[in-house]
Formats: C-alpha cells, sequence, structure tokens
C-alpha cells in the first residue's frame, strides 16, 4: 500500500469514528494533519470530495457571523485570526 492509500483509508477509517459512531481515536489537529497531507500528494483524491465539510451545503443566514478559527490550533494563531478581524466582528 503506498501513503497516498494509506492516508486515504486512515481518513475514511477516522471519518466513520467520528460522524457514525461518535467515538473519535485523535484530534482534531491529528485529522487535519492526514487530510493536508494526503491534499499535498493528491489534491484530487476522491476521499477529499466526500469530507464533510464538503458535504454539507445548507446555506444559513445568521443574525451575527459565524466566524471560523480556520484551523487555528496555537495561541499565536488565534492571535492573528483576532486581529485580522480587529475584533469588530466579535462585538
Amino acid at each position: 500500500m503506498d501513503e497516498i492509500q494509506r492516508l486515504a483509508a486512515q481518513i475514511a477509517y477516522h471519518n466513520r469514528l467520528y460522524w457514525d459512531r461518535h467515538e473519535p481515536e485523535i484530534s482534531d489537529q491529528a485529522y487535519d494533519a492526514l487530510v493536508l497531507a494526503l491534499q499535498g500528494l493528491a489534491p484530487q483524491h476522491p476521499i477529499l470530495e466526500r469530507l464533510p465539510e464538503h458535504r454539507f451545503g445548507e446555506t444559513v443566514i445568521h443574525q451575527r457571523p459565524m466566524l471560523s478559527l480556520a484551523k487555528a490550533y496555537a495561541l499565536d494563531e488565534i492571535e492573528h485570526w483576532f486581529e485580522s478581524f480587529n475584533g469588530a466582528a466579535l462585538v
């Protein structure tokens, strides 16, 4: 099994644990690292198109913006995210 197949199999396995069984074995950060690794090796891999963030296409309009931390894991990444909004969107 090559690296692309191994990564795709791991992602599929962890998707099932998280979404179907609600029993994740790894952190979100570790999962994201698997996805990033696969994207680096095979950006058009079919499993990437089936990731949950691609499956849900419903648009909802919120009274206040729903902001994403954009996969921020470290304090400096969160501070950078906050500074990019100048805090205005959070009040």
